[in-house]
């Protein structure tokens, strides 16, 4: 019995293609972004077969792996670029408000109407979910 030619045509390009290709110069970005796109087209594809869901397989820290029906939409699905941005805003955010914690720069703006001059200690003393904010961020481990 001989081989599917479709699979025969496919072996014998990987075979022919340098596996070292892509350390030199690396992949182009737009070549790695029209594959994302293909691929959020694919997702959401499949996603519309099934009444707006896709099975995704999860695996937990202790090596257990679960499957499980997740409902997507264009908003849901994002690519690398979208999720790294999304990571750095949030991450620069929170860098942003953990360099202020216990700053004096910020001295004399936050209890404009609350007293003369208060230091941003002090206001943030006064604020109990801002105070559990901080411990959060500090305590969180490395």
């Amino acid at each position: 019995m001989k081989a599917r030619p479709e699979l025969y045509s496919i072996i014998s390009r990987l075979h022919k293609r340098d596996p070292m290709w892509a350390l030199g110069d690396g992949i182009d970005r737009e070549i790695v972004e029209r594959m994302e796109a293909r691929l959020t087209k694919d997702i959401l594809r499949e996603a519309e077969d099934y009444g707006g869901a896709i099975m995704v397989i999860h695996e937990t820290y202790n090596g257990q792996i679960f499957y499980a029906w997740e409902h997507v939409n264009s908003d849901s699905v994002q690519t690398s670029l979208e999720c790294g941005a999304e990571y750095l805003e949030q991450y620069f955010r929170l860098t942003a408000f953990a360099a202020y914690l216990g700053s004096e720069a910020l001295d004399g703006f936050c209890g404009q109407g609350e007293s003369k001059m208060m230091t941003f200690k002090s206001w943030l003393c006064q604020r109990p979910k801002v105070q559990a904010m901080k411990w959060s961020i500090r305590c969180r481990p490395k």
